[in-house]
C-alpha cells in the first residue's frame, strides 16, 4: 500500500456519498472534535482545581508546622526523658541499682563526656548482661554507646566487658 492510499480513498468514498450524507457526516465529525476538546478543558481545569486546593491546604500546613516548631521541639526534648523510670536520677545510679538486680557487679566507671558514663565489668554473664542492657534501654532511655566483649578461657559464658553508656 501506498502511504496516503486510505486517505485518498476515504475522500473518493466521500464524495461519492449524497450530499445529505456529507453535511451528515461533516456535523456529526464536528460534534465528535467538540466533545473531545470539551473533555479535555474539562478534565484539566478539574485537575488544576484540585491541584490548587492541594497546595492551600499544604501551604496552611506547612505555615501552623513553622510556626509550632519551638514548642514541640521543648515538649519532644523534656518528654522523651520523663518517659522513662529514673529520668531524674544520674546515669551512675539508674546503672548500678539496674546492674544488681541481674547480679552484674560494676567494676570501675567514670563520667564519658556531659551525658555518658564509661564503666567495665569482669567476669559477668553474659545473658544477664544483656537483659540487663535490654532493660536499660526498653525503661530506661539509656543507650550503648560502645562495648567490648572479651569472652574469659576459662569460664563459659562469662565475659569481660567495657562500655560506655549514653541516655536518649
Amino acid at each position: 500500500m501506498r502511504p496516503g492510499s486510505f486517505l485518498e480513498k476515504a475522500a473518493i468514498r466521500f464524495e461519492q456519498m449524497p450530499q445529505n450524507d456529507r453535511r451528515a457526516l461533516l456535523l456529526l465529525s464536528a460534534f465528535f472534535v467538540v466533545c473531545i476538546a470539551y473533555l479535555a478543558l474539562s478534565a484539566s481545569s478539574r485537575f488544576r482545581a484540585e491541584a490548587v486546593d492541594h497546595f492551600v491546604d499544604v501551604r496552611t500546613n506547612s505555615a501552623w508546622m513553622y510556626a509550632n516548631i519551638r514548642p514541640v521541639k521543648a515538649l519532644t526534648g523534656s518528654a522523651s526523658r520523663m518517659a522513662y523510670k529514673g529520668a531524674d536520677d544520674s546515669l551512675i545510679t539508674v546503672a548500678s541499682s539496674t546492674a544488681k538486680e541481674f547480679s552484674l557487679v560494676l567494676k570501675r566507671f567514670q563520667p564519658d563526656g556531659a551525658e555518658g558514663l564509661r564503666l567495665s565489668l569482669e567476669g559477668a554473664n553474659f545473658n544477664q548482661m544483656l537483659l540487663w542492657l535490654n532493660k536499660l534501654e526498653k525503661e530506661y532511655g539509656v543507650n550503648v554507646k560502645h562495648i567490648s566483649v572479651e569472652k574469659e578461657a576459662k569460664r563459659p559464658g562469662m565475659v569481660d566487658v567495657s562500655l560506655s553508656l549514653v541516655r536518649l
